[in-house]
């Protein structure tokens, strides 16, 4: 699945560039990362491009990796209790931006912005402590988010074509997901009850959240 995420990233930022490269002449444009992404596996890369001194659109695209593990031992049955979880996905991010003051140099100061959202993420749980009356829970979930949202940033020019930006806003999602356990004998019951004092760490759930995030970027 990483791959095939991989070539489709790949594909959107080569469209992005292209489009940017073929912009220059009238219009100013940013390649940019939010840097918040990283320690939370999901590696992003986007591109801001100038309507007009007031307006501009903006796509972020991503691949999301990583994963997370967790333990524990049962005091009274002194069964253990273990998972290991591998991350895998895409996320889509297009946004609107209105700047009411601009600076000379476009793409500076306070901005509001209104943007959608799609990630489609895939998580792998392997059950390591596969003992006790529960079995081995160990299955794989594919979910997929849509959300929006708005946000209100501040963008400053630090110099030699770099910039940084930092933006904070409610978000609405919708989540759906399937299921497939490898062990057709359980289902959410028995996982449920195997880890239900467990966190699935990084795991988006229906209704209001909060997007934010540090950009650092260089102009074209």
């Amino acid at each position: 699945m990483n791959k095939v995420i991989l070539k489709f990233s790949c594909a959107i930022l080569l469209a992005a560039a292209t489009f940017s490269v073929q912009a220059q002449g009238e219009h100013k444009g940013t390649i940019k990362t939010n840097f918040f992404g990283w320690f939370a596996g999901q590696y992003q890369l986007g591109y801001e491009h100038v309507l007009n001194e007031n307006m501009t659109v903006q796509l972020s695209v991503g691949i999301l990796d990583g994963g997370s593990s967790s333990s524990r031992l049962d005091s009274i049955s002194q069964n253990s209790y273990a998972y290991v979880q591998d991350k895998s996905g895409l996320i889509l991010i297009p946004e609107f931006r209105y700047y009411p003051s601009p600076s000379s140099t476009y793409m500076e100061g306070m901005y509001f912005a209104g943007f959608g959202r799609f990630r489609l993420s895939n998580w792998d749980l392997t059950d390591t402590g596969a003992d006790g009356p529960f079995g081995d829970v160990s299955r794989e979930e594919n979910r997929t988010v849509l959300s929006a949202g708005i946000v209100i940033g501040y963008s400053y020019y630090l110099g030699n074509g770099f910039n940084a930006e930092v933006f904070a806003g409610p978000q609405f999602k919708t989540v759906s997901s399937s299921r497939v356990y490898d062990n057709a004998n359980v289902g959410d019951q028995e996982f449920n009850s195997k880890f239900l004092n467990f966190s699935l760490a990084g795991i988006e759930n229906d209704g209001v959240g909060l997007r934010f995030g540090v950009n650092i970027g260089f102009g074209l």
